[in-house]
């Protein structure tokens, strides 16, 4: 067990930091001096007035330790994504947009794993989301995937909550075939069930469109004759 000693009371530097702490730490820059006070304090709780007091090399191994800590990662038994329903899958497209930092807790049980431990929820989700970009290049066509990385796509996605949730509302009723009695039902579908009938229909209406446009290029031409 790692402590700051401070006035004959030790706090203690977790080596296994909780979920709702790693979720108060990532809104602090662990490169930024002024902000280690703050950082060390979440963590041991100690006062800040008395870390005030710790010179720069303390400060510097105290924080060294906790970033050690929140970017360990414990493996843990995986649920097989290919099995999870597309309700769970739109879930975790909603709590990805709301952020880590605020649905890390979430996103780790809807995908099927209960923890209080940060290292076992980011082991969980970022084994989730390796899976989740194979999807979306799996089925770039759908989603006009081009290949970017996923930290960035999650990172600098421009839709709020909000938006994402509103969008796969709309996908759900669509392949309901707008009757809102039937979601329940295309939510229990396996995920790539869901996502090769969105394919299909896609594809369809491609050759729909693509009819359309081949017979109004007929009647041009024909009228042009005229």
């Amino acid at each position: 067990m790692i402590t700051i000693n401070i006035e004959a009371t030790k706090y203690e530097i977790t080596s296994k930091p909780t979920i709702e702490e790693w979720k108060a730490l990532m809104k602090y820059d662990f490169n930024e001096y002024s902000q280690w006070t703050a950082i060390i304090h979440t963590l041991t709780g100690a006062p800040i007035d008395q870390l005030d007091d710790m010179d720069w090399e303390q400060k510097r191994l105290a924080v060294v330790m906790i970033a050690h800590a929140i970017t360990e990662r414990q493996q843990v038994p995986l649920p097989d994504f290919n099995e999870l329903e597309f309700g769970v899958w739109v879930d975790c497209e909603y709590y990805f947009a709301m952020g880590l930092e605020k649905s890390l807790d979430q996103i780790t049980e809807r995908i099927g794993h209960k923890t209080e431990l940060a290292q076992e929820a980011m082991f969980v989700v970022e084994s989730y989301m390796t899976w989740r970009d194979s999807i979306y290049r799996q089925y770039s066509a759908l989603f006009s995937y081009e290949d970017p990385d996923l930290e960035e796509l999650v990172q600098t996605n421009k839709q709020t909550a909000t938006e994402v949730a509103r969008g796969w509302y709309k996908i759900l009723v669509d392949l309901a075939s707008d009757d809102v009695l039937k979601i329940d039902a295309v939510t229990k579908l396996k995920t790539k069930e869901a996502l090769n009938f969105m394919a299909l229909r896609k594809e369809k209406q491609t050759e729909e469109l693509n009819r359309q446009k081949q017979k109004q290029r007929q009647h041009d031409i024909q009228r042009n004759r005229r």
